[in-house]
């Protein structure tokens, strides 16, 4: 199976200023994993923290390839109630990944914050996946993990 995962989403994620680091770590981890839920899509999870006084996190979320038109598509309601069901934070900025800001965008994730290791998120939505035996976590590289271990 190939190892091809597309940036979809460019979100800011912010908490209230003056709470520990882990309450947002602990947020961001469970919105990813709601959305990796809901969209029952395999997502590789890139994200960036400021933790000082600004406490917030911008995550670059790619879908696996073959889960992209499904992404989307179960995307359109997650919209329309603007996220606010799967963020329990202070802000949510969600948008779609700009392709035109690539680099930029990358660059700003994982260099100006500090960067944390990037995961995979299998949604054990299909049988095999089910059964431990997923073919997109087992080609990607870096921590790879069910979502319900990350809850």
């Amino acid at each position: 199976m190939e190892d091809k995962f597309i940036p979809a989403l460019y979100v800011t994620l912010t908490e209230f200023n003056g709470k520990p680091k882990q309450v947002i770590v602990e947020k961001v981890n469970k919105f990813c994993v709601q959305l990796c839920f809901k969209t029952k899509s395999h997502l590789r999870i890139m994200r960036g923290a400021d933790y000082g006084y600004n406490l917030h996190e911008h995550i670059i979320i790619a879908v696996a390839s073959e889960d992209l038109k499904q992404f989307k598509r179960k995307l359109v309601p997650l919209e329309d109630e603007n996220y606010i069901s799967i963020w329990s934070g202070t802000h949510a900025k969600i948008e779609r990944f700009d392709p035109l800001r690539f680099e930029k965008c990358f660059d700003y994730v994982l260099v100006k914050h500090e960067p944390l290791q990037p995961y995979t998120l299998c949604p054990k939505h299909r049988a095999a996946c089910r059964r431990g035996i997923c073919e997109v976590s087992s080609t990607t590289r870096g921590l790879v993990g069910s979502a319900t271990t990350l809850l």
